[in-house]
């Protein structure tokens, strides 16, 4: 499995991209989440600061959101990506 990152200047023109493989096989939705895990630590190894996060998958962005819990092997994924960002950014605004 393996996931892709990129980063983007204030105006949307590339800068650096990643890509992280993992030697396991997931569900979609969980390696989704995974990348979601991984996306943070790239930018702050490099000092970037004030960085927006995106993602393709709707899934993965509404369970994030959700103030719900989720036992399952994505909850759980989705729950240790929430420890990593202020609980300000896990609500919708």
């Amino acid at each position: 499995m393996g996931i892709g990152i990129c980063i983007r200047d204030e105006e949307g023109t590339f800068v650096l991209a990643k890509i992280v493989s993992f030697p396991c096989l997931h569900q979609v939705a969980v390696g989704e989440a995974m990348g979601l895990f991984e996306a943070p630590q790239w930018p702050s190894d490099m000092s970037f600061d004030n960085v927006d996060f995106e993602l393709d998958s709707k899934v993965t962005c509404d369970v994030f959101h959700a103030r719900r819990d989720d036992s399952s092997e994505f909850g759980h994924a989705i729950a240790s990506c929430k420890s990593l960002f202020p609980l300000s950014l896990q609500t919708p605004g």
